[in-house]
This record gives structure tokens, C-alpha cells and sequence, in this order.
């Protein structure tokens, strides 16, 4: 009977270790899926940061070389910097305020 007992009880250890091996898996899948999510969606952030960086800044004049086509684009907009305004007396010569002034 004793022995009875023990084949059982090492029965059981089996059955909890293979469920514990199918658990510790699927955690290992989940972790590795997480982890590699949360790495693409840092990468697209530091990309995301450097591209508003490159137009806001307008680096090499590539804001406005492509604010037409960077205008069309809905979700790109909000990194253009506000046009130049022609009026500005920083971009206008002495005769020239004082022809429109």
C-alpha cells in the first residue's frame, strides 16, 4: 500500500511539472514578444524625435525645400516650423523699412 501511495504522489509531481514547463513557455513566448515590442516602439520614438528634430530645426533647408509635401501629410504637419514671414523687419533692409514704414 505504501508503495501504492508513492507511485501516485510521483505521478502527480509529473503532471505539475508538465504543466509548470507548458506555463513557464508561454511566459518565456510572452516575454520575448514583449520585449521585442517595446524595443521597435523605442526605436520608432528615437526616429520619430530625430525626424522633428531634422524639420523643426530645418536642417540643410529640408523644411523648406519639402513643406508642400510635408504639408500634405496630415500627421507630419505639427513638425513644420511656422513660414518665414517676409514682413519681418529682421529680413528686410534699412531702405526697405523705411519705404514701407
Amino acid at each position: 500500500m505504501g508503495k501504492r501511495n508513492t507511485i501516485n504522489a510521483t505521478d502527480k509531481r509529473k503532471t505539475g511539472d508538465a504543466k509548470a514547463g507548458k506555463n513557464r513557455k508561454i511566459n518565456n513566448i510572452l516575454f520575448v514578444l514583449l520585449a521585442f515590442i517595446l524595443a521597435v516602439v523605442i526605436m520608432l520614438g528615437i526616429l520619430a524625435g530625430v525626424y522633428y528634430f531634422i524639420v523643426n530645426s530645418n536642417l540643410y533647408g529640408i523644411a523648406d525645400k519639402y513643406r508642400e509635401e510635408i504639408q500634405g501629410i496630415p500627421a507630419l504637419k505639427w513638425a513644420l516650423p511656422d513660414p518665414p514671414d517676409p514682413d519681418d523687419p529682421k529680413y528686410l533692409t534699412d531702405q526697405e523699412i523705411r519705404s514701407r514704414y
